[in-house]
This record gives structure tokens, sequence and C-alpha cells, in this order.
């Protein structure tokens, strides 16, 4: 499996064409970078975190392991 993180993450969220290409991957952002990479805020991630990011993840194929620091 592929496994994303920090720059890998920062690149995709400048370049989403590049999510057609992880499909299956493993992603590990923490909120601000999770925030790039679905164009919603901070506020709206944390709002409702496992919501925000089930539905990204279903919805680009990939498996999102959200970080906190809870």
């Amino acid at each position: 499996p592929l496994i994303l993180d920090a720059d890998a993450l920062n690149l995709v969220s400048l370049n989403p064409s590049f999510l057609k290409y992880i499909k299956g991957a493993i992603i590990t952002p923490h909120m601000l970078e999770f925030s790039r990479l679905s164009g919603v805020s901070v506020q709206e991630v944390l709002d409702s975190p496992e919501a925000r990011t089930f539905d990204y993840a279903q919805k680009n194929s990939l498996i999102c392991v959200l970080k906190d620091h809870n």
C-alpha cells in the first residue's frame, strides 16, 4: 500500500488530479493538511472530523487517518 504524509499531501492539495493515481492509498493528514486537501475550513473539520474524513475517503477511494493532538 501507498502511504502519503507531509509534503506528498501538500502536492496532492496543489494538484487534485493526482487523486486518480493514488486510489487505495492511506493518507495521514493533520487538520490543516486535511483542510487544504478537502477545501473546507479547519473549523468545519473540527466540527465534524469523522464525517468529513469518511466522506473524503469514500469519495476518493482512500483510507484517511486524520491526526490531531487528541
